[in-house]
């Protein structure tokens, strides 16, 4: 009896693992948190992107302020690109 509570420890402690690298790597709370802040007809509010302008999602944007000037970025590079 105590080894069959062992292993069905041990198994949930390996599906809790599994499902917190799943999420790093795939980056599942961003998908998730775009689907929570998506209008209700279903469209979402897209920007250009100041240095590639690509267009993406404006919750999913980096945001920087350049003088009193609010700028949205699609990506870490592209905020490296805008500061240098």
């Amino acid at each position: 009896m105590f080894r069959i509570i062992v292993f069905f420890l041990i198994l949930y402690l390996l599906y809790l693992t599994a499902k917190k690298l799943i999420r790093y790597f795939f980056h599942i709370e961003s998908l998730e948190k775009d689907k929570k802040n998506d209008r209700s007809d279903g469209i979402t509010e897209l920007v250009k992107c100041s240095v590639c302008e690509t267009f993406i999602s404006k919750d999913l944007t980096i945001k920087e302020y350049k003088n009193n000037e609010l700028y949205y970025l699609c990506s870490k590079a592209c905020q490296e690109k805008f500061k240098g």
